[in-house]
């Protein structure tokens, strides 16, 4: 007898429960029987005798799974013949619990079973009954997937994922067939925006991703390469150097993860044309405050940043791109790709192409560049992928794509209309992502639900009309305050829609996000307990509670704190009074101060010795929490005094002195405490200063009851200030996301 489970999530059947693993395979079969017993483990290895020698101690597969495994754990080639192994080391195990790793035959696919398992190189076939586990795969990056469904078969079974031994863990008998529904699954990192995170840090990501079955792994530059003869742009950014990407890329590729280039290519290049060595390449050279809508309360954002902002689209700027990829290419030995975004060239046709965008129109000159950085990146052969918000605005164009090229469409909001635009790449034969966001920037606690129903709103979009793949995206807006545990949900969101898109669905958004919440605890957090998702939930639902109309892509609570006393009443969407009220702020201080007790008792069980910290370093993602928590208690409590004088502008200058002067004190200590847990993860003057100047402003504000004077200047840094902060947030992607509302 046995029960079949398409990808459902844990459910009971003859008293056992499913198991419920992360991202959760496509079909769990259950067998009857009492479940294995793992008294001592050997693994051993089988392959075909052309196929890569995985059982070489150099090669990445041995590498993987010696790593991962405990080191009593006996590994053993068993010979190109699973029937007649040439070694016979594995066949005298036989008071040891036999783990077979089979690389399979692709000219032997004689059964249903083995035609699904060539449906991806990453599908497996994991077995376990009589007494042993086997997995086998026609490639290598399949067996290493099916190992890490293994290692969470273990955890779930008592394994806690670190200790020297699996004695004592218990399988239940099952099948498990599994293969990814989504051909590349990426996340992308925010590296311009202030915060580059260490080497260490990096490769902490890395290994959670592996965890996860990513495949895919950007990191978004516009300046923060270390291009040999271009220091003066990037000196006092932290800015990545050669020989540590290369670092990394083999890292990932050493875990089957594609490190791929992500370098702004056209928009977004303020941070270059701002100098004078680079002003002759900008589109429009004196920069127009046309591109940004939003005034500022102070002289560190009062600026308008008439910036150079776009590259002209001429041959001198594809001669200067040619450049930088010439040197950028070879720290990426293993992508085929890169991504070269030319999203939100605004003030394209401003300057140097006005003439021609007048007479061609804006997508013709668009494409035209387009087709012109295509070319030059055939001679490295790469293919240019690029974010789709300008092309989705002129899509008679599509048919001019190069075929070459890969269209990122991102949305990231509850209700971006994936579907719709999917549709008409399909229709077009475009090749295409999806890419939904973490939601977690300009909110410091995150928006879980918003997050949840985004990336599984792209996922079922991708699936539906055959995208090439799914890139949740991780932006740093606003000087990149978030912590990065408040990140990682979506990270795992993202692994299990697009590994799966047949998850049972009939589950309210609040249950999907507690078992996802509970799988991401027990298998990434190092935190079986629970707690931390929990935390994560607490914070995650704060932007619902208070100001729940504000701005796309922020919560009310970061507004409050950061922008007030802005000349509008916090940009014209949440206001003090209507949309963020006494009863709301004081639901959410109840909510932070249960977040604040669970971290506290969290800690305890780290901070003692030999605790497992796992790859993110759970005692200091704890602390960066507890600082995420004291952020938005202080900005609750200076939305109260708003509340209290009825100021729909939360002027914080008009707040009692005394009151001011505490809540001033308390600023300062955030403002101290981020400036010590900040160099614990990410680089020294990677853009640190600026974002502790936007906290230091409201110190300044509560304490002497005005604004302070400007911002020093900062060579070659990183002035996130108001191009960084508003880039994602034009009127016209609000009303191009609002129109899509009921698509979901």
């Amino acid at each position: 007898m046995a029960a079949l489970v398409c990808g459902g999530m844990a459910s009971q059947q003859a008293g056992r429960s499913l198991p419920s693993l992360l991202p959760q395979p496509q079909n769990i079969n259950l067998f009857d029987g009492p479940p294995l017993q793992v008294n001592g483990a050997a693994l051993c290895i089988y392959r075909p005798e052309e196929a890569e020698r995985l059982e070489d101690p150099s090669s990445r597969f041995y590498r993987n799974v010696r790593r991962a495994s405990p080191k009593d754990v006996d590994m053993f080639f068993a010979g190109h013949d699973v029937g007649n192994p040439l070694a016979s080391e594995c066949s005298e195990q036989e008071d040891k619990f036999i783990v077979r790793l089979k690389i399979l035959d692709v000219r032997n696919r004689n059964s249903k079973t083995q035609a699904k398992l060539l449906l991806s190189k990453e599908s497996y076939h994991l077995t376990a009954r009589n007494e042993s586990i086997s997995i086998a795969s026609y490639y290598e990056e399949g067996l290493f997937r099916g190992y890490q469904t293994l290692l969470q078969l273990l955890q779930i079974s008592g394994w806690d994922g670190s200790s020297q031994t699996w004695n004592g863990s218990r399988i239940d008998q099952m099948e498990i067939i599994d293969w990814p529904s989504l051909p590349n699954r990426g996340v992308m990192l925010d590296v311009s925006r202030n915060r580059i995170h260490t080497l260490e840090t990096f490769m902490g990501i890395v290994d959670v991703l592996a965890k996860l079955k990513i495949n895919q792994l950007q990191l978004y530059t516009e300046h923060t390469f270390a291009f040999q003869n271009h220091s003066r742009v990037w000196k006092g950014t932290g800015a990545l150097e050669a020989p540590e990407v290369l670092a990394l890329s083999e890292y990932a590729h050493d875990r089957y993860i594609k490190l791929v280039p992500n370098q702004q290519s056209f928009g977004h290049m303020q941070h270059w044309l701002k100098h004078e060595d680079y002003l002759h390449l900008a589109e429009h050279a004196s920069g127009s405050n046309r591109l940004w809508t939003f005034e500022y309360c102070c002289s560190m954002f009062s600026d308008r940043e008439n910036l150079p902002y776009s590259l002209a689209p001429d041959s001198k700027s594809v001669e200067f791109l040619d450049s930088l990829y010439s040197e950028l290419l070879q720290a990426f030995p293993y992508s085929d790709n890169i991504n070269i975004g030319f999203d939100e060239t605004y003030d394209l046709g401003m300057g140097k192409s006005k003439q021609a965008v007048a007479h061609r129109g804006q997508h013709y000159v668009y494409l035209k560049f387009l087709e012109d950085v295509v070319g030059v990146l055939n001679k490295y052969n790469r293919s240019a992928m690029f974010w789709g918000d300008i092309i989705a605005e002129h899509w008679d164009a599509l048919s001019r794509l190069p075929n070459t090229s890969i269209v990122l469409d991102w949305g990231y909001e509850a209700r971006a209309p994936f579907r719709s635009r999917g549709a008409r790449f399909q229709q077009h034969g475009v090749k295409f992502y999806v890419c939904p966001g973490t939601s977690s920037w300009l909110s410091i606690g995150g928006r879980m639900e918003n997050m949840m129903v985004n990336v599984l709103n792209a996922a079922t979009a991708g699936s539906m009309h055959s995208a090439e793949g799914l890139l949740v995206t991780d932006w740093g807006d606003g000087g990149h305050m978030q912590p990065l545990a408040v990140s990682v949900p979506g990270y795992a969101a993202a692994a299990e829609y697009s590994w799966n898109m047949n998850l049972e669905r009939s589950f309210t958004v609040e249950g999907l996000t507690e078992h996802l919440m509970g799988k991401v605890s027990k298998f990434v957090l190092n935190a079986g307990s629970g707690v931390i998702g929990r935390v994560l939930i607490l914070l995650g639902n704060l932007y619902k509670i208070v100001g729940s109309q504000t701005l796309a892509n922020r919560s009310a609570l970061f507004d409050i704190l950061i922008l007030s006393n802005l000349k509008t009443a916090l940009v014209n969407h949440v206001i003090v009074g209507l949309h963020i009220t006494r009863s709301g702020l004081q639901q959410a201080l109840g909510n932070l101060k249960e977040a604040s007790m669970l971290l506290i008792g969290e800690l305890a069980k780290f901070d003692v010795e030999g605790a497992d910290q796992g790859p993110l370093n759970m005692p200091l993602s704890i602390r960066e929490l507890m600082w995420a928590v004291s952020f938005l208690t202080l900005s609750c409590q200076v939305g109260l005094e708003c509340v209290e004088l009825g100021d729909a502008r939360c002027d914080l200058s008009k707040i009692p002195r005394a009151r001011a002067e505490q809540l001033g004190m308390e600023t300062q200590r955030l403002r101290e405490r981020l400036q010590v847990i900040w160099p614990a993860r990410s680089r020294e003057g990677a853009g640190l200063d600026d974002t502790l100047l936007r906290l230091q402003h409201v110190e300044n504000v509560l304490k002497a009851g005005r604004s302070t004077a400007g911002r020093p200047a900062q060579e070659g840094g990183q002035r996130a200030g108001l191009l960084s902060f508003l880039s994602r947030f034009m009127q016209k992607k609000e009303a191009r996301e609002e129109s899509a509302r009921g698509e979901l």
